[in-house]
């Protein structure tokens, strides 16, 4: 095992513990969102080591922890478990390319909306703690980013810093849904029964990015298995004629979408496709005749790009 496998195994099970280990005060005050949840604070939903890993291994240039009403979770998390490993694993003096610090107050601002503390109201990653890669390409940005106190913070930033391949530009708002790149083996991983999932990373994309999240997908793939891990794409509202995210009714992917991003995710490869839908690397969330019109679609795609 190299050493990025053994720093992340260790890195999760460190911070497993540390979310199981907390009383029930402290998780009602740092997870408000799980509270009512039919389930006692569901760690694979909270746990970050996996986006930590796609920092290590050069995908995401950061990861930040701690948003809007989670005020003391993200310096929690610092000071108890990600910074002593940090320094266990990582030399500054030995060149190191990450950087693991905890944000100054006010730091990376923007209007808040009806989820993140109310319109109007002023949010900010301050506080925080931040793990990024310093010899990403986007390493600069990100330093700017978390340091500005003196304008906003555009989403486009926020998703250049946090390595999602999805723009905020471009296409309809109405056709965006939820995308999740699940882990595979979360029963295994969080030492817990009736795992539902536990996205390694989830964000919101239009159906125009579907073959950037394909290909970013894949590029995660690859990288976290290296390390003995694997993931599975996950395209929410396949089954249903609406979704909803952030208060706005949209719908969902089209079957092109969905198409473009699965053949993107098998690298334009029809075996592996095949192989990916049956060992659910491509999570299915609709009846039978919509996969079969997918795979078709997939198929054709295919066929097209060859010609």
């Amino acid at each position: 095992m190299n050493k990025v496998a053994v720093a992340v195994k260790e890195l999760f099970q460190l911070e497993i513990d540390w979310l199981k280990s907390l009383p029930i005060d402290d998780k009602n005050k740092l997870f408000p969102d799980y509270v009512d949840l039919d389930r006692d604070h569901p760690i694979n939903h909270i746990c970050v080591t996996g986006e930590i890993a796609l920092v290590i291994l050069g995908i995401k240039p950061c990861c930040a922890v701690n948003h809007g009403y989670h005020t003391d979770y993200g310096k929690m998390l610092y000071e108890q478990v990600v910074k002593p490993w940090y320094n266990k694993h990582f030399d500054d003096e030995g060149g190191c390319n990450f950087v693991c610090e905890l944000t100054k107050p006010g730091t990376a601002y923007y209007t808040g909306t009806l989820f993140d503390g109310g319109p109007g109201k002023r949010v900010d990653w301050g506080n925080s703690m931040l793990f990024w890669n310093i010899s990403h390409p986007e390493s600069d940005l990100v330093a700017d980013v978390f340091t500005r106190t003196t304008r906003p913070t555009s989403n486009e930033e926020f998703r250049i810093c946090f390595g999602i391949p999805a723009k905020d530009s471009g296409g309809r708002r109405n056709t965006c849904t939820r995308i999740e790149y699940q882990f595979q083996n979360p029963t295994d991983i969080y030492q817990i029964e009736d795992v539902c999932c536990s996205p390694c990373l989830e964000f919101i994309s239009r159906d125009v990015d579907a073959a950037a999240v394909g290909a970013h997908f894949k590029k995660c793939r690859e990288a976290l298995g290296s390390i003995g891990y694997s993931i599975a794409l996950d395209i929410h509202g396949q089954d249903k004629d609406s979704a909803a995210w952030d208060g706005i009714s949209s719908q969902p992917w089209s079957s092109d979408a969905i198409a473009t991003s699965w053949l993107a995710a098998s690298g334009g490869d029809i075996t592996r496709f095949m192989h990916m839908i049956k060992d659910d690397t491509l999570w299915v969330r609709c009846g039978m005749g919509k996969v079969n019109s997918i795979i078709g679609k997939v198929i054709q795609l295919s066929t097209n790009h060859m010609k």
